[in-house]
Parts: structure tokens; C-alpha cells; sequence
């Protein structure tokens, strides 16, 4: 289902890049729109830091997207899971320091921080490709 599911998603992707720029000739491909539609997105992996749900703290964590699945874990122990089908939105909270949150369709809100904006860029433009993902 997976690869199935990617495929169809890119190829819409694709289409709406070639029906924007024939309404508008002169528009600009950017290289985050193709790298989007051309599925550039194929491991997201790396460290974040989780804010606690009990207590007003961040905590590193090892973070990756595995079968339409954002997965994280301490050091040791098992990884917990969040189907990127269930997110409703990502939500900024503060691009100076790196902080976004996945919003639940019911209700729950886990917050992250990248280390550096370089981070944060990928992780954000990279969820909401895996997302798009998820829902096609």
C-alpha cells in the first residue's frame, strides 16, 4: 500500500506543478516545489528535543518517519508512535527557537524543537510531505 500510495501522491503533486505553470507561463518552479513533487523526501531521521507533557521541559529524543509513522524514543527502550494520518496540522510556535507542534485530529499536541533553523526546515517541509502521504 505504501509505495502505492507515494506513487499516486507524487504523480498529483507533479500534475499540479505542470497545470500551475501553464496557467502562468512565467511562474518560477522553485526548487522546494519540484524537490516536493518529485518525492525528495525519502528518510527523515535525527534528533529532536520533546517538550513533556507533565512538565514544562525539553527532553532529546531519537526521531524518524518509518511507514507513514513519526516514531521516537529515548536512548533505550521502545520507540513511541504517531500515525502521520491522524495529524491535522503542523502548528509554528516559534521559528526563533525552532519550535513546532503536531496537532491530533483528537485533540493532542506534541511539541518539538530542532537544534538549527537548517533542522527545523527539514523536518517541518518533511512532515508535511509524509502527511500528504498519510492522507492520499
Amino acid at each position: 500500500r505504501g509505495r502505492r500510495t507515494r506513487q499516486r501522491y507524487l504523480l498529483q503533486q507533479l500534475a499540479f506543478l505542470v497545470q500551475s505553470h501553464y496557467r502562468d507561463p512565467h511562474a518560477r518552479i522553485d526548487a522546494v516545489d519540484l524537490a516536493c513533487a518529485l518525492g525528495a523526501v525519502r528518510r527523515l531521521e535525527g534528533r529532536l528535543w520533546k517538550k513533556s507533557s507533565q512538565f514544562p521541559k525539553f527532553q532529546e529524543r531519537q526521531v524518524w518517519v518509518d511507514d507513514l509513522q513519526l516514531k521516537y524514543s529515548m536512548r533505550t527502550g521502545d520507540p513511541k508512535t504517531i500515525d502521520l494520518a491522524q495529524i491535522d496540522r503542523i502548528a509554528i510556535h516559534s521559528e526563533d527557537r525552532r519550535e513546532f507542534a503536531l496537532c491530533t485530529r483528537n485533540g493532542r499536541s506534541y511539541t518539538f524543537r530542532a537544534d538549527t533553523k537548517e533542522s527545523f526546515e527539514m523536518w517541518t517541509t518533511g512532515l508535511q510531505q509524509f502527511m500528504g502521504m498519510a492522507r492520499a
